[in-house]
Formats: C-alpha cells, structure tokens, sequence
C-alpha cells in the first residue's frame, strides 16, 4: 500500500498510465481482490470436501474406479482444507481408499496404471504399502511380490521402499513356511 500510495503521489507513470491505474487493472479493487481470493480458498475447501465424501461412497458402493478418482485430487499438492489436521487426515484417507479399493479390484493392470500416473507418484509407495500389508496379512503372497516390485518401479525412491522391502522380505520368509 505504501509503494502503491507513494508512487501515484509522485505522479509516476508507465506508458502514459499512473502506477496505481496500472496495479489497479492487474488486481483489480483491493478489497474486492482479497474478498476474491477468500472465496476463491472457501471453494477449494469445499471442493475438497467434495472430492472427500465423493471418494468414501464410491468406495463403499463398489464404484472403485470413481472411488480412486476422487481420492487422487486429495493427494495433489497445495489441497486447501480448513487445517493442517484436516488435509493430513484427508491424504490419509485418500492412501487407504486408493489402497482397499486397488487391493478389492485384484487387477494387476490397475495396479500398474494406477501407480504410473504422474499425479500419484508423491503417493505410491504409501498406497503399495498398503495394499502389501494387507496382502501379507491375507496370505495372498505372489500379490505382495508383485505390488512391491510394481512400486519400485513406479517410485524407486519413494520414502516407504524400507518398509515395502520389509514386507515383502516377511511375505517370503512366511510363504516358504508354509509352501
């Protein structure tokens, strides 16, 4: 405000045009611009919000091509939500519905396509190791070799390549026990 009010005090000008005419065509209204940004972060909120429960009932009724869908938007980067709690419950969330609803497909080439997307590379190796533990926990092991080794490729220096390691060192060790 004051570069703004010292600039159109002094008269300057830019091709003719004062300084504040020509910030005042860029944003517009002060006031009107931080009330257009207010309700600008109120709908990405909301939309949030949207994508959220979107997500939880497509899952629940089976729909889980839409249920990955709307859970994807949660784990894009700069997701507004109403607290930091919130958006770190809402990625939460999203991993888990990606996750069961992947692992309630049982399609390899689901598996695969999911985990290639661009916009869920940040989110792979949590969402695989998921979906390996639960698996792991059902007995189902050559699913577990294969959502890892899907993992790896998709995201090789994805945070949770530790642990998806771990799981799939465990799932051997099991399945040789009792194969």
């Amino acid at each position: 405000p004051q570069i703004v009010s010292s600039a159109h005090d002094n008269g300057q000008t830019v091709g003719g045009r004062s300084v504040l005419d020509l910030i005042q065509r860029l944003i517009g209204d002060p006031p009107r611009t931080a009330e257009r940004i207010a309700e600008s972060e109120r709908k990405d909120v909301e939309l949030a919000r949207i994508h959220y429960r979107i997500a939880w009932a497509a899952y629940r009724s089976g729909e889980f091509q839409a249920a990955t869908s709307s859970a994807e938007e949660l784990l894009q980067p700069g997701l507004r939500t109403l607290s930091l709690e919130a958006g770190a419950k809402m990625k939460r969330d999203a991993v888990e519905i990606i996750s069961d609803a992947l692992y309630e497909q049982n399609e390899e080439s689901s598996i695969k396509e999911t985990f290639s997307r661009k916009s869920l590379v940040n989110s792979v190796g949590a969402i695989a190791k998921e979906m390996a533990l639960r698996y792991s926990a059902a007995g189902i092991h050559h699913r577990v070799e294969s959502v890892v080794d899907l993992a790896l490729n998709a995201a090789p220096m994805a945070p949770e390549v530790p642990d998806l390691l771990a799981i799939q060192a465990s799932s051997f060790r099991r399945q040789n026990r009792n194969g």
